[in-house]
């Protein structure tokens, strides 16, 4: 299964060469379905193992309950604080412009090339900077 269209090759091989009343692509969605039986099987081994009915000790729930809580916290607050000013590494940029080209390079076989331009823009700032109390004024 983990090698790209051996599972595909396999199951049509055996639709081939067994005598069978169903079309190859049924055979596809029920080889998929015994392959997916499978392995629930194997994942379900180590349920199979457990004691019917048996507790999960207090320790062993804490450590992963707690262990799960830290990572969904962090997975939600992680990004927050990466792409904050609270992040000690993170530094101020002020933009002072932008532009945006958008064309197209139409390469001929030779050295010569033809650069067709389709779209451009210019946003720039002027130099006027303000300090804190005109920006809280504003």
């Amino acid at each position: 299964m983990v090698i790209p269209f051996l599972f595909e090759l396999r199951s049509i091989l055996d639709w081939t060469f067994t005598r069978t009343s169903l079309d190859v692509w049924c055979w596809m969605k029920l080889a998929s379905i015994q392959a997916d039986m499978y392995v629930a099987k194997c994942l379900n081994m180590t349920y199979a193992q457990k004691k019917l009915g048996e507790v999960y000790g207090k320790a062993q729930k804490i450590f992963i309950g707690c262990s799960l809580i830290l990572v969904i916290i962090l997975l939600l607050v992680g990004p927050l604080f990466l792409f904050s000013n609270l992040n000690p590494t993170s530094e101020q940029i002020s933009t002072t412009g932008s532009s945006l080209m958008v064309s197209i390079l139409i390469k001929n076989g030779t050295d010569s090339n033809y650069n067709i331009g389709l779209f451009k823009t210019v946003t720039t700032v002027s130099d006027y900077f303000i300090n804190e109390t005109q920006y809280d004024a504003l």
